[in-house]
């Protein structure tokens, strides 16, 4: 399992995640992988997973786009381009997997 966020200027990231991801865990992913990227400054978009909906989790983030919002995410067009990308690849393993998803 893979979190991606990307910012207006072009920065990103590609953050490997556990298996099973609660509000617990998705948190921690928060403040050690996207934390890097994101300041008061910053709207962060999430979607609907019940983690990222959670109270805990809504009360750590400085300011949340609502996950149903009618915008377009632009992340969903460069998840799909990852995942066409990747599969060419043909991984045999998963930290194979996880190698390709960060080289593309």
């Amino acid at each position: 399992m893979v979190l991606g966020a990307i910012k207006a200027d072009g920065s990103r990231v590609l953050i490997k995640c556990p298996i099973t991801l609660n509000s617990s865990a998705y948190q921690l992913v928060l403040e050690n992988g996207l934390a890097q990227l994101y300041d008061a400054n910053n709207t962060f978009m999430q979607d609907n997973a019940p983690c990222n909906k959670s109270a805990s989790t809504l009360v750590c983030l400085l300011s949340v786009w609502p996950s149903q919002s009618p915008d377009l995410n632009i992340i969903e067009n460069l998840w799909a381009q990852l995942k066409r990308k990747v599969i060419e690849r043909n991984s045999r393993n998963a930290e194979e997997l996880w190698t390709f998803a960060k080289e593309e």
